[in-house]
């Protein structure tokens, strides 16, 4: 088929699985074509523009996600509380931390001050993001242990494991 360039060629999806028909529609000259016109072009320019705005604008995140939380939980934190939950025994336990109690996180070390006893332990912040293992040396044995953040913002990092006895500690510390 050879068609005119002052005829625009609309294209009709119906019937069965392969059926396309083809209708010519001449839409010189009327003003209320040329306004149909302007409304058929802008209408996908405007979805484009929008669509590629919030694509851009939702991926400003250049750092991947672990780098972010192992930043972020580095630094001193304030202790604000230990609370122990006994498995088999008289119950909870809770130390309110004072002004003097602190954890300090380095890349790959913990130093914490309570209760005016000293601690330094190495760690490591699996790729999840949550899993906390911390690591001594303690009279020539090596000794392990795993925590988990519940909680980590910019203010305020909690994080719990459970003993060997099955008892839970929750440490919660702020900035």
């Amino acid at each position: 088929m050879n068609f005119s360039g002052k005829q625009l060629y609309k294209l009709i999806l119906s019937g069965g699985k392969n059926f396309i028909e083809v209708r010519s529609v001449d839409l010189r000259g009327t003003k209320k074509s040329q306004q149909l016109m302007r409304k058929i072009t802008l209408i996908p320019l405007t979805i484009l523009i929008v669509t590629t705005l919030l694509t851009y604008s939702c991926n400003k995140e250049t750092t991947p996600a672990s780098t972010n939380k192992q930043l972020l939980i580095q630094g001193k934190w304030s202790l604000i509380s230990i609370t122990l939950l006994q498995s088999n025994g008289p119950g909870r336990f809770q130390y309110t931390g004072t002004p003097s109690d602190y954890f300090n996180f380095t890349a790959d070390s913990i130093y914490s001050y309570v209760e005016g006893v000293n601690d330094n332990v190495g760690y490591k912040l699996l790729s999840d993001d949550s899993t906390l293992v911390y690591y001594t040396t303690d009279i020539g044995i090596n000794i392990s242990d795993t925590a988990f953040i519940s909680t980590l913002t910019s203010n305020l990092l909690v994080f719990h494991g459970q003993n060997a006895g099955g008892d839970l500690g929750i440490d919660s510390l702020k900035r």
